[in-house]
């Protein structure tokens, strides 16, 4: 197969129009939705062609400061990539649309994204001096509710149970109240809360106002809130993107009861058949993903340094940030 990338071209906009035509693909490699995350100016596409039709691509995030750009992943972003298309994807095209891709990114200091459920193959990357890690979220593909119900841990299932007879769940109680108990999560745990709150806002009213998004707040008999969730969809697939619960919550059920709402609200109210936790590498927060039922599949986080004083300078961030340095 030859193959050409068309030059002196707008390949942004060459992405856009491609999306026109294509917009079942995953929300976080729409355009809108990288325009939103990443900011209009800081993101751009590779493309691969055949016959002057796109085929394959890499959308990205670069960051830059004053000393070094770099690829990273967009904020509220589990997956990204690259995307190759139905067709394409076989061992016989794979590698050279892959390496097509990577010759057009541009110089950096250092790349790093996670790549769809669907890439299996990361070898021309190995080839070119990158490094993988495996990773797993936990889905639900088929939202048979009471397959999942009677699937789960039976204490799960007592937990939801007792939640039904003694919480409730309300959707139009204001964004703020949302956020102040998201923040609890982290300041229990003495962690940096890791997005603006500016931009999370903004993020979920764009969201909501493309009908996409919907928050969630489990509360007690006394109207206080125990729990709180922030749900996105696209076409085939819902994501559990937030969820928070004040430390001081009475109801120790509410963080159970709220996933389940969340899992029901997919099937009754989307009519969607997949659910992602969007899994978690906390050995606490995975077991309850696991328990709950879904599937384990797995994903590749491929990086790569070019540049030694970014690596290290990396390490001393990480190790100011968290108290120990990156495990790869």
């Amino acid at each position: 197969m030859t193959l050409s990338t068309a030059a002196n071209i707008d390949k942004k906009e060459e992405y856009r129009k491609y999306l026109s035509a294509n917009d079942s693909l995953p929300i976080y490699l729409q355009d809108w939705y990288l325009d939103l995350v990443c900011g209009k100016d800081n993101w751009n596409v590779v493309l691969a062609y055949k016959n002057n039709e796109v085929v394959a691509f890499l959308p990205y995030y670069l960051k830059k400061n004053r000393f070094f750009s770099w690829i990273a992943m967009p904020p509220l972003s589990k997956l990204h990539g690259p995307y190759i298309k139905e067709g394409f994807n076989s061992m016989r095209h794979h590698h050279a649309l892959i390496d097509e891709l990577l010759d057009q990114l541009p110089d950096i200091a250092f790349y790093q994204q996670a790549c769809g459920y669907d890439f299996r193959n990361w070898l021309p990357y190995l080839w070119r001096g990158y490094v993988q890690v495996t990773l797993y979220s936990y889905v639900f593909n088929d939202l048979n509710l009471e397959n999942i119900l009677a699937g789960m841990e039976s204490d799960y299932r007592r937990r939801i149970k007792k939640a039904e007879r003694e919480l409730m769940v309300r959707h139009d109680l204001p964004y703020k109240l949302f956020y102040e108990t998201l923040i609890k999560t982290y300041e229990r745990q003495k962690l940096p809360v890791p997005f603006d709150p500016v931009f999370l806002e903004k993020y979920y009213q764009d969201l909501k106002a493309r009908s996409l998004a919907e928050l969630f707040f489990v509360l007690d008999q006394e109207n206080n809130v125990q729990s709180v969730a922030m749900l996105i969809w696209d076409k085939h697939c819902s994501y559990y993107l937030l969820e928070g619960t004040d430390p001081f919550a009475k109801d120790k059920n509410a963080g159970t009861y709220i996933k389940w709402l969340a899992i029901k609200y997919t099937k009754e109210i989307l009519g969607l058949n997949r659910f992602d936790f969007e899994g978690s590498i906390s050995r606490r927060i995975e077991k309850i993903y696991r328990e709950f039922g879904a599937s384990a599949e797995p994903y590749y986080v491929i990086k790569k340094y070019n540049s030694r004083l970014f690596l290290f300078l990396k390490f001393i961030q990480n190790y100011r940030q968290y108290g120990k340095l990156a495990q790869w």
